[in-house]
């Protein structure tokens, strides 16, 4: 008997809104939702220096982007790619980030490096518009480690707006560059690498799309009871997506691997806080994790645990794999099903299957991945 546990991502949600699919296109409608509806709170908890620089820092990249427009804020990327183009094209660079320890290295996911040559490939060959919005982050990383050397001093005497606002974002430096280490917390403290994060935030939020169904645009064509039925054929419901679509269709309790808009607030992250108003209500996204594999789903949760746990007011991160894990575990489940999953970027969580089902000797274990087309199945 097939015990099946229902994993999906972004394809799911796109059926019910085509704007989920659209989020180089929505930067601007982002932008103003960051500006009007977004709330930025500095944790209690921090010390003044730190509550100082993180305001200061934020504020200066927000003041910059406030009046561009969609193309100026296309621009960034554009520039972005540029800046990915120079690592992998400079050998010096290239080395001496392949060399740091700094660069964290899996058996199971590209590092850093390599994900910066996939972003200069696919954003040379096809666009920044096909970039996974996931990976500009490795950029935020790279920088911090590079912005000293010779290469990118020569490379910075010429305009550059990523560059640009990566220095905004550190208007008030909390955190010597010399110092070993420094590049972790001077990347999750810089204002312009906040800023992105809540501005993919926002976008997914999509107007309150995401939490509330009834401003999907394909809402009414959809037979909702035959999708509860065939969502009641497995056992645990996974969601990969922030918004809260799966567990309102279904009325069954959805688990979010990468976190959700949530009514309610648990803490702080990296001594920060941002919420999303939506008519008289607000929306918490502390616990959603945007970004690359490496610094945002295994190093970020090893620093936090180390160091925010102790803090007061910091919001405990969960790891995905071991939810995933424990409760596969539970129901005994043997057959996953994905659904809208494009899994670039979430190597933990097809490690983390392949580690229960090999831990737990699940006999003739299944996966079923459906895709959107050929391009997706390759």
């Amino acid at each position: 008997m097939d015990n099946k546990a229902l994993i999906v991502g972004n394809g799911f949600s796109i059926n019910f809104d085509r704007s989920f699919a659209n989020i180089y296109g929505a930067l601007n409608k982002g932008k103003n939702t960051v500006l009007k509806l977004g709330e930025f709170d500095i944790s209690l908890g921090a010390k003044p220096n730190t509550k100082k620089a993180l305001k200061t820092n934020y504020s200066s990249v927000l003041n910059f982007v406030r009046y561009m427009n969609q193309s100026k804020l296309e621009k960034i990327f554009i520039d972005a790619l540029e800046f990915a183009e120079f690592i992998i094209n400079t050998p010096k660079i290239s080395e001496m980030l392949l060399e740091s320890k700094y660069i964290h290295k899996s058996k199971t996911a590209p590092n850093m490096v390599e994900i910066t040559g996939k972003i200069a490939k696919v954003g040379k060959e096809k666009g920044i518009h096909y970039v996974n919005i996931e990976n500009w982050p490795v950029l935020f990383w790279i920088y911090n480690l590079v912005d000293r050397t010779p290469e990118f001093i020569e490379f910075n005497k010429y305009p550059n707006l990523f560059i640009t606002l990566m220095k905004l974002g550190e208007t008030l430096v909390l955190f010597d560059p010399n110092t070993p280490g420094s590049v972790m917390p001077r990347t999750r403290s810089n204002g312009f690498a906040i800023f992105y994060r809540l501005l993919m935030i926002s976008i997914v939020f999509n107007e309150g799309k995401s939490v509330n169904i009834d401003k999907l645009e394909n809402i009414n064509n959809i037979n909702k009871e035959a999708l509860k039925t065939w969502l009641n054929d497995h056992r645990l419901l996974f969601s990969l997506n922030y918004d809260l679509i799966l567990e309102t269709v279904s009325q069954r309790e959805t688990l979010h691997l990468h976190g959700r808009f949530s009514e309610i607030k648990e803490g702080d992250i990296f001594y920060y806080s941002y919420a999303l108003s939506n008519n008289i209500k607000k929306y918490y996204t502390n616990d959603i994790l945007l970004g690359d594999y490496t610094t945002t789903k295994v190093v970020d949760g090893f620093v936090h645990e180390l160091v925010m746990n102790k803090q007061a007011f910091a919001q405990q991160m969960k790891d995905p794999g071991k939810i995933l894990e424990e409760n596969l575990k539970s129901e005994f489940i043997n057959h996953i099903v994905f659904f809208g999953v494009h899994p670039e970027n979430d190597y933990h969580i097809l490690s983390s299957i392949y580690y229960y089902f090999h831990s737990n000797k699940i006999e003739s274990p299944k996966i079923t991945y459906f895709f959107y087309d050929d391009d997706a199945k390759e």
